[in-house]
């Protein structure tokens, strides 16, 4: 993931258990300081990905934003878990959209939306590449 996202999720939520978290920053020294703790902090995605080699559970590497992150590994992915969320909001960060070479493989609800605790609709879905790179 992209420090930016890194810094979206609460102290408290970092680093997200269960797993290596890989953070990519561009900011020289930014591994050595407070905000990165739990953090393996990289310069750049081939270096992100040549750390997940080494990371437990590295036969699935989940790429987690932000928008340009996303970007520079669409190419390299086969599988897409993209979650819909049943809401209008204002935002600067955006998933590039999936083009033809992506269908729809599953929907969690089929059909509908699932509705969180407090109130928000959202749906679960896997994609899978079916053409290309």
């Amino acid at each position: 993931m992209g420090r930016k996202t890194w810094l979206s999720f609460p102290e408290k939520y970092r680093p997200l258990p269960g797993r290596t978290n890989i953070v990519i920053s561009r900011q020289a020294g930014w591994g050595g300081t407070p905000e990165a703790e739990g953090a393996l902090a990289v310069k750049s995605l081939d270096d992100a990905l040549l750390e997940s080699q080494f990371a437990p559970g590295h036969e699935t590497v989940w790429i987690l934003g932000g928008g340009e992150i996303f970007a520079q590994t669409l190419d390299i992915a086969d599988v897409a878990v993209v979650t819909f969320i049943d809401s209008e909001a204002s935002g600067d960060t955006y998933a590039p959209d999936l083009g033809y070479e992506w269908k729809l493989a599953e929907s969690e609800p089929a059909t509908g939306w699932l509705t969180s605790a407090n109130g928000t609709r959202y749906r679960f879905t896997l994609w899978r590449r079916t053409e290309g790179h």
